[in-house]
Parts: structure tokens; C-alpha cells; sequence
């Protein structure tokens, strides 16, 4: 029992583990992101987030409806991750990577 338990939990810690790796690499480096990611992802998936494209009017949208729904941060970090998403998964073409 005991080592079923254990085998248990580290196949948890793997999944943990390989989860936020996952996100890692899903998110471009750059200013905002470790924000941007502990803020969104505190209620659903990254991929939720990063199959999406808008401007920054849109994104703003989607983060201050995301607000009214109970995300939290501070207006700075806000404002941060609307940033962010707006440079990193705009429209196409413009300042997208």
C-alpha cells in the first residue's frame, strides 16, 4: 500500500513537473511572461489564452472581462499582461512573433 501511495505521488510530482515545462515553452520570452502566466493560468489552460488573436483593444477586453470573473492582480500587472499578449499573439503580421 505504502509503495503504491508513493508511486502514486511521484507520478504526480512528474505530471507537475511536466505540465509547467509545457507552458514554459508554449509562452515567447519576454517582458510579462512569468505574469502573464501565473495570472492566467490560475483559472484554465495557457492554451485557452495562446490560440487566440487580437489586438491590444481586444486583449484589454478579454482581461478586464477576465477580471469581472475574479482574476487577480495588480492594475500594473494587468496592464503588463494585456501588453504582453497584444505584442506576443496579436494579429498576424503585426508585431507577432
Amino acid at each position: 500500500m505504502r509503495r503504491l501511495l508513493l508511486g502514486s505521488i511521484g507520478g504526480l510530482a512528474v505530471c507537475v513537473y511536466l505540465l509547467a515545462q509545457s507552458t514554459e515553452k508554449k509562452l515567447p520570452d519576454g517582458p510579462g511572461k512569468p505574469v502573464t502566466q501565473r495570472i492566467c493560468t490560475a483559472c484554465h489552460e495557457i492554451d485557452t489564452v495562446i490560440t487566440q488573436r487580437h489586438d491590444r483593444a481586444g486583449w484589454q477586453k478579454i482581461v478586464d472581462d477576465m477580471v469581472s470573473r475574479g482574476a487577480d492582480g495588480t492594475d500594473d500587472e494587468l496592464k503588463t499582461v494585456t501588453d504582453y499578449l497584444a505584442k506576443y499573439f496579436g494579429p498576424k503580421g503585426e508585431n507577432s512573433q
